[in-house]
């Protein structure tokens, strides 16, 4: 009898151990996964602030001379030097940014056919201001992070006369992100932004 209740005292203490060691793990998990969504929607809302800077051209000119249906190597060059200096100066931290060669080209697709709508418009944008007004998830998966945001976007226009045009959009965005070692980095950008969606991966840089 008493060595049978011996017996049952280590099963008891082994499933108690196993218990606790599984308790333990899932708080580890929570406590990391808390952490790394806690950073992601961090970054979230400094991309929304830094693209504003990214949007407003500081050489409207080019947007004003610019003819859309005349589509040379010479004017995709040039619509490519325009967001290569917008995000040089919206993102000085190039090292959160998709790693490959540092800034990516699908990740700044929606920004590339904001600037077409310029161009066709012959109107730059003057003004900008994004406004996250809800979180609606944060998610983690292993090394890879999702956040979807409802995002006010204000922004103000002007032609090669002068004249102002004011707008008022509601968009959806979805960021995604990786973790590499220690970090986290930037990985897509959807955006319905000024009415048309885009989603793209990043894969090729400027």
């Amino acid at each position: 009898m008493y060595s049978y209740l011996k017996k049952v005292n280590r099963g008891l203490v082994l499933f108690a151990l196993v218990v606790l060691c599984c308790v333990a793990y899932l708080l580890i998990m929570e406590a990391g996964d808390t952490k790394a969504k806690s950073t992601i929607e961090e970054m979230t809302y400094t991309f929304t602030n830094n693209i504003d800077t990214a949007l407003v051209v500081t050489t409207p000119d080019k947007i004003y001379t610019y003819n859309y249906l005349d589509i040379t190597p010479e004017i995709q060059a040039l619509t490519q030097e325009i967001i290569s200096d917008s995000i040089d100066s919206a993102f000085p931290d190039k090292s959160i940014l998709p790693e490959n060669k540092d800034v990516s080209e699908s990740f700044f697709a929606p920004l590339e056919f904001v600037l077409y709508m310029e161009f066709a418009n012959a109107e730059a944008i003057s003004y900008s201001k994004s406004e996250i007004i809800k979180v609606k998830s944060v998610s983690i998966y292993k090394n890879t992070g999702t956040v979807k945001a409802d995002v006010l976007w204000e922004f103000e226009t002007t032609d090669s006369q002068g004249n102002t045009q004011s707008y008022s959009e509601w968009c959806e965005e979805v960021l995604t992100f990786y973790k590499d070692e220690d970090r986290w980095h930037f990985e897509s950008w959807s955006t319905n932004r000024w009415g048309a969606f885009a989603s793209h991966d990043y894969s090729t840089a400027y």
